[in-house]
């Protein structure tokens, strides 16, 4: 038997920022499939995935297929992209097949990434060992950044007015914990 198909108003809900309720809800129309035996309405694969799209744009999330253009765009692969996101290989896939959102944090460095505010460059160095900015902004440092120097990565900074840390991996006396004056 054929099923019949229809358009049905459905209320998309948009959770809040906690995701302990909703926001506001959005009305669409979806399609839906009706079988014709029971007459029961079933929304179609196209409407679920107008459902998704409609609570992402909300939410202000990417879409699978910007998501997909971006990694492309970049260059990478599905493994690299997930490695320099430090999210698992299935969870991204998942994301550019549509079978999963990104949470809203790993959105925004998405979003970093695609508006050019995030590069590539910056999170290949954060896998590293040693960090340099100079490395990542060239000769001029971002706006209210530190001096230029190397930091070692998890090395607490001083209170005081940072100085440039040796490039060397070995430490200096000025490098050690500060002594009591």
């Amino acid at each position: 038997m054929k099923t019949l198909h229809r358009f049905a108003d459905f209320l998309v809900s948009i959770p809040n920022d906690e995701g302990d309720g909703v926001l506001f809800q959005i009305p669409i129309k979806v399609p839906v499939g009706i079988d014709p035996d029971t007459g029961e309405e079933l929304i179609t694969d196209e409407g679920n995935n107008l459902i998704e799209a409609t609570r992402a744009r909300h939410m202000g999330l990417m879409t699978q297929d910007k998501i997909k253009v971006l990694r492309i765009r970049l260059g990478l692969s599905q493994r690299e992209i997930s490695g320099l996101l430090r999210c698992g290989e299935k969870s991204y896939t998942r994301w550019e097949n549509g079978n999963g959102r990104p949470s809203q944090l790993v959105n925004l460095i998405l979003c970093a990434l695609r508006d050019g505010e995030l590069s590539l460059d910056y999170l290949r160095n954060r896998r590293r060992a040693i960090f340099d900015w100079r490395q990542v902004v060239g000769s001029e440092a971002p706006r209210n950044a530190l001096p230029p120097a190397t930091f070692f990565r998890d090395q607490e900074l001083p209170l005081g007015t940072p100085s440039p840390l040796p490039t060397t991996g070995e430490e200096s006396d000025d490098a050690r914990e500060p002594q009591a004056a």
